[in-house]
Parts: C-alpha cells; structure tokens; sequence
C-alpha cells in the first residue's frame, strides 16, 4: 500500500507501507530476543514545510504533548508532536537519570533512513527534547509542578528543517507480541489524518489586547524586586560583585487563549537572531526566545555562546 500526504495544498511525501511494516517487524523481532519494547525510527526526506505549522496543527489532537526548537541562523529547527515515551528526573541526578534512561530506550533500537543522508542528518531519527530545572534545590513555584527537574520527551512524529532538507522521523516503540502490518497502518492513518487538516492562521490573530500597566499585568512582589536592585547595586559599589543579572516576574492575562504557535510566529519575526523553543505539557506551555546558546555538541566538540 502506498499513501502520499499533501500539506497546504502540495505534495509532502509518498510512503509505501512496507517503509514503516520492515523495520516495524524488525524490532518486534528483537523486542521477542530481547523481552522488551524495542524502539523503532524510521527517517522519510519531505519536500519542505514549515515546522512551526507542522507544530501548529497538532493544537487540538497533541495539546500538552509538543515541542518546538529553532537556532538564530533557521540550520536546524525541529518540532515534534505526540510522546512515544518521556522521561522524568529529579534531584540533583536529574542528568545522570536521563542519560542512563536514554542508553537503556536505545538498547538494540531499530533506525531505518530513506537514504544514508538521513542516516546521519542531525536532528533526526530518535531525539529527546525537553529540558531541564535550573536549580533542582530551589523550590519552585506551581506553575512548574508539571515540568518537574527534568522532563524530556520522544517524539511520535517530528519534522526536521536542516541545511535546506527537511525530514519526517516516525518513532515508535514495538512489543514481542505486536502485529507490524496492523501497526504500520495505524501509522499512516495518523500522518494522513494530521496532514489533512487545514493550515493554521499563524498571523491573523497575533495580536492581544493587553497593555502595560493595565490590570492584566500583574507585578509579582515589586518591592522585593527594588530590594534586590538596591543590594545588588551597593554590593556592585563595595567591589563585590562585578556583574549580576537579576530578573523579575510578571503575570498577564488575556480574555482570549494564549496560543503558543502564534506567539512563536511573533517571536520569529521579531527577533530573528534568537533561539527559539516551546515545551507544551499539559496545560502549560514554557516557550521562549534568548540569543545565548548555553552548550552546542558536534563530533567531539563543545561550543556555547554565553552573552549575559
């Protein structure tokens, strides 16, 4: 069987069902050798689409579960939809939990590209995106009880726009008993039935009607906030401190819903030299835009832009 998927009026890819059933098969193979789930990726080259309509159009079917990352220069941005698996951590381990949760999940892993490009394209194939608490022995307040120290998830499905390729990486986890054709149907069921629907306004409803100093925004403990100005500024006098970056929090609120694509849409357009990012879980989303890039890895080396 063969399905091709159009989004926004073209043509995106063609997959025949035996593209997902062979490496679907395989893994269940292995989840019988093995006695546990195996996780099976399968990398597809697309024409080009835009991830942040593709992180769009799962608003109603993946709220809660999506995820959006994009670098200042566009190299490399990915969104993912749906959570084959997700790791949580906590305490100070939380690195250390998820790098050993990671290397069990990809024990005897299945990872199957279109080509050998896709072998290696980065950003593709099986990925965690999430992220992690910045002081996991501060508390932290209610806003953040779902994100936790550490939550990390694999996506379902993710696209992947890298050096002017894009990429469709279909993940899933297969047990002993599973049926691979039945699955692979499923599969392509689900990307027919996303692909289908229509494309989001990223644009005509950007705007919110709130204003500063209105009592949509609210200024968490503003005399707190002048106190840390004030010692800040006489430690920075008495030569103890050279630089300290301080920051504050306010709460706004709109009548209307607060969507993050169109936020994001904002945030690209007007600060393109930024990195971008969104983590959805539940009812709460943590998106965002900063220019510093705190670690990037590749083949063996470490770079980080750290500006504050």
């Amino acid at each position: 069987m063969s399905v091709y998927f159009v989004f926004g009026g073209k043509k995106v890819v063609t997959i025949q069902s035996k593209e997902l059933q062979n490496p679907l098969a395989e893994g269940v193979k292995r989840a019988r050798l093995t006695s546990r789930p195996i996780l099976v990726s399968k990398v597809l080259n697309i024409n080009p689409i835009d991830p942040l309509s593709f992180f769009a159009l799962g608003q109603a079917e993946y709220t809660g579960r999506r995820v959006y990352w994009s670098d200042p220069a566009g190299e490399l941005v990915i969104a993912g939809l749906g959570a084959v698996c997700t790791i949580k951590t906590e305490s100070e381990q939380r690195f250390a939990q998820a790098q050993s949760n990671w290397t069990e999940l990809l024990q005897d892993h299945v990872r199957v590209g279109a080509s050998a490009e896709s072998e290696v394209a980065a950003g593709t194939g099986p990925l965690l995106l999430g992220g992690f608490s910045f002081d996991p022995l501060q508390q932290g307040s209610d806003l953040w009880q779902d994100f936790g120290d550490g939550r990390l998830m694999l996506p379902q499905l993710m696209v992947t726009q890298t050096q002017g390729n894009s990429w469709l990486t279909v993940n899933q986890l297969v047990n002993a008993g599973d049926e691979p054709k039945r699955i692979a149907e499923q599969l392509l069921l689900l990307i027919k039935t996303l692909f289908e629907l229509p494309l989001p306004d990223l644009y005509g409803a950007g705007v919110y009607p709130v204003a500063a100093g209105s009592p949509q925004v609210v200024e968490n403990e503003p005399e707190k906030w002048k106190e840390a100005v004030a010692h800040a500024s006489r430690e920075i006098r008495a030569g103890l401190l050279h630089k300290v970056v301080l920051a504050r929090e306010l709460q706004v609120s709109s009548e209307l819903t607060l969507s993050p694509e169109i936020v994001l849409t904002r945030l690209r357009e007007e600060q393109p030299m930024s990195y971008l990012f969104a983590v959805e879980i539940g009812a709460g989303c943590f998106l965002g835009a900063t220019p510093e890039r705190l670690v990037k890895s590749e083949n063996n080396t470490l770079s980080a832009a750290c500006l504050a």
